[in-house]
């Protein structure tokens, strides 16, 4: 098939390089994970890997299954939200870095798409006639265009996406399972390896954030303990409420946001110790509310309902917020914002767990000269 080295991964654009295929036809297994490497592409505006990620039918049927329709589409907070993509076996995420010839190169960009065999749809048949502005986030494929080529379907008739049809052909990939395909794009670093013979990889799981325990602060809090427990190790750290600050942030939303639109800026800062120390990485600690939502100017309080009510149909897609930094020895997690000061927030305290170790991989390029 032809790849081509553009601001599009899926197709092309008035500037796309072509590049030229290497196969590798490589299978691998990452833990229970089975990865397909059908061919890396280069040439001398960059290289693109794809790798093809097989998942059983069984596994997707088991999530559809505890996530069902209504389940889906009750999903309110950014809880709820991170425990269905952590669970969701299409949705797991990792970085591939990638060396030719000893050659490292550097991520660009990536993206991927889902192909879902008959007895799938065939599952979620009855939710697939929904209106497509209800439909929950379950399955990656809809009518409208995941890349800029797919092709739309009619009224009900829901299919996979044509460039998922294309690759599906192109590799050979058994049609009785699920498949995510990952297309990475790269930089040289050096000069470009045109006819590499050796292909490193490194594959790196993303952590996925798990929520342990909860705790509500004021102002008044200080020097407060509170312990809490690894979900995946079973530890206990030590976490000291060191203080809360109320906060008023003079945020450029006129140079950032949308002309018209107020924004909230009041929030409350929190600082903490935790012990034993732990990456910031690794852990955080992260408003229970979405907080207020950006609204129009002058809108009266009809407006506003009106507006909270269609936000809330959206589902965080909208939410402002501000991440909090580390402030030497000690720490700082700040809420999400609202319109008025914050004197109360409810906390969750989260661990960002790997599911499995990385993998590094190095083996020749086949010969089929």
């Amino acid at each position: 098939m032809n790849v081509y080295y553009s601001k599009n991964l899926w197709g092309r654009d008035r500037y796309a390089k072509k590049l030229t295929s290497v196969p590798l036809q490589k299978t691998i297994l990452w833990n229970t994970q089975e990865l397909f490497l059908p061919a890396v592409y280069v040439g001398e505006a960059g290289a693109v890997l794809d790798v093809c990620e097989k998942i059983p039918v069984s596994d997707m049927e088991a999530f559809l299954k505890k996530w069902d329709r209504e389940r889906r589409l009750s999903l309110k907070t950014q809880e709820e939200l991170e425990q269905f993509h952590a669970e969701n076996p299409g949705s797991r995420d990792f970085m591939t870095e990638m060396s030719l010839d000893g050659s490292p190169l550097s991520c660009r960009i990536s993206a991927g798409l889902m192909w879902y065999p008959p007895a799938v749809f065939q599952m979620t048949a009855h939710e697939m006639s929904a209106p497509y502005e209800d439909k929950s986030p379950a399955l990656q494929t809809s009518p409208a265009a995941i890349s800029d080529t797919a092709k739309a379907a009619s009224d009900g008739d829901w299919t996979n996406d044509k460039i998922a049809e294309e690759l599906m052909d192109a590799y050979g990939c058994d049609r009785t399972c699920c498949w995510h395909f990952g297309r990475i794009s790269y930089e040289w670093k050096s000069a470009p390896v045109l006819s590499p013979q050796k292909i490193s990889l490194f594959f790196k799981d993303r952590p996925v954030p798990v929520t342990t325990d909860y705790f509500t602060t004021d102002l008044s809090c200080r020097n407060e303990k509170i312990t809490i427990t690894h979900p995946a190790t079973g530890q206990n750290y030590e976490l000291t409420i060191l203080g809360c600050e109320p906060m008023q942030h003079s945020l450029s939303f006129d140079q950032i946001g949308t002309k018209g639109i107020l924004y909230p800026e009041h929030s409350q800062v929190l600082t903490y110790k935790i012990s034993p120390e732990i990456p910031d990485s690794l852990f955080s600690i992260r408003d229970c509310s979405d907080g207020d939502h950006p609204r129009k100017a002058d809108t009266t309080d009809t407006d506003k309902e009106d507006a909270d009510k269609e936000q809330k149909k959206q589902c965080l897609s909208s939410s402002v917020f501000v991440i909090g930094n580390h402030r030497g020895s000690d720490h700082a997690a700040v809420s999400s914002l609202h319109f008025e000061p914050v004197s109360t927030v409810q906390w969750r305290a989260v661990f960002h767990i790997k599911k499995k170790a990385d993998l590094q991989i190095s083996f020749s390029v086949p010969d089929v000269s």
